[in-house]
């Protein structure tokens, strides 16, 4: 058994199926501190990695992080068409139907005297002095 040490060790394991990287990082202190950083699926874990530590090391500061990573497969980008068929049917019910002629609706612009529908600008003319006034075009 370990009462103290000062140290780093770094362990890395990849097959076809996982990724995993173990670093361990420890300083001499007075009393035991655990700080832990594990991938997320595996946080459950913490509580047995402290168990297992505590087994070895009686003092220090430790700090150990795990990644487990799955690599990736041509398998992870296979389109779901069941869930892009239920997405496109989706879709089709949120847009208006179509008009007599066959030809699909478009959403109709905003008219404001700003937007592009309305083919002009208003006409903005500064008087002297810090006040101002917006003359509006008259169709």
């Amino acid at each position: 058994m370990l009462l103290s040490m000062t140290g780093y060790g770094e362990a890395r394991r990849q097959d076809e199926k996982w990724s995993v990287a173990v670093e361990v990082r420890t300083v001499n202190n007075r009393h035991f501190k655990l700080n832990t950083k594990v991938s997320e699926p595996y946080s459950a874990l913490e509580a047995e990695l402290e168990r297992l530590i505590r087994e070895t090391i009686r003092r220090g500061t430790v700090n150990l992080q795990v990644r487990v990573d799955r690599p990736k497969r041509p398998d992870d980008y296979r389109i779901n068409s069941v869930a892009l068929m239920s997405y496109r049917e989706q879709l089709q019910s949120l847009q208006p139907p179509d008009e007599p002629g066959g030809r699909p609706r478009r959403p109709a612009r905003a008219a404001g005297p700003w937007s592009r529908s309305a083919g002009r600008r208003p006409a903005i003319r500064w008087t002297t002095g810090p006040s101002w006034r917006r003359s509006w075009p008259r169709p």
